[in-house]
Order: C-alpha cells, then sequence, then structure tokens
C-alpha cells in the first residue's frame, strides 16, 4: 500500500497549508494511480479520528479494501492508502 510523509518547513502556516491541501486532495476526482488495480467508485470523504491527529479525512471506493487516508501529526502530513498503514505511520511519527 502506498503511503508517504512530508514535514512542513519551520514557521509554515500549518493551518493555511492543512486548509489548502484539503481543498486540491478532496476536488480530485480519479484516484486510481494510487492504486495497483482499480479501486472502484470514490464514495465521500469522512471525518475520522485516531489519536494525536488532526484533520484525519479518509475515503472509501466502491471496492472493498481501497481507502486513502490523511491527516497531520504535529507539522507532518500523512497519507496512506491503507487504514492500518495509516494508524502505523501515525504511531511512529507521535
Amino acid at each position: 500500500w502506498l503511503g508517504f510523509a512530508a514535514q512542513l518547513a519551520n514557521g509554515a502556516d500549518t493551518a493555511s497549508v492543512s486548509a489548502a491541501f484539503k481543498q486540491v486532495l478532496e476536488s480530485a476526482t480519479d484516484y486510481s494511480g494510487l492504486f495497483v488495480s482499480a479501486p472502484g467508485t470514490a464514495q465521500t470523504w469522512k471525518d475520522g479520528q485516531v489519536s494525536g491527529v488532526t484533520g484525519n479525512r479518509y475515503l472509501l471506493f466502491s471496492n472493498s479494501g481501497f481507502a486513502v487516508d490523511y491527516g497531520w501529526v504535529g507539522n507532518k502530513l500523512v497519507i496512506v492508502t491503507s487504514y492500518n498503514g495509516f494508524k502505523e505511520a501515525v504511531r511512529r511519527f507521535q
């Protein structure tokens, strides 16, 4: 499963970067490039909750097991295409 993290530069405004990132990512219409096989139809972005994460959001797809999760751990953006992978990445950054 694809996943990555990016850290904001010191002094960057996390709130404004977070809002801009949310707008860009969630307005996308094609996420198929994130997966090895077709994920199916994207459903609706929803709020998630993982301890220590702000702005946790996720998107499920019609084919079971396909999802995109993202959120902020301090000034680090974590994006993973597996919920369990997302939780593990968050744990490592806390």
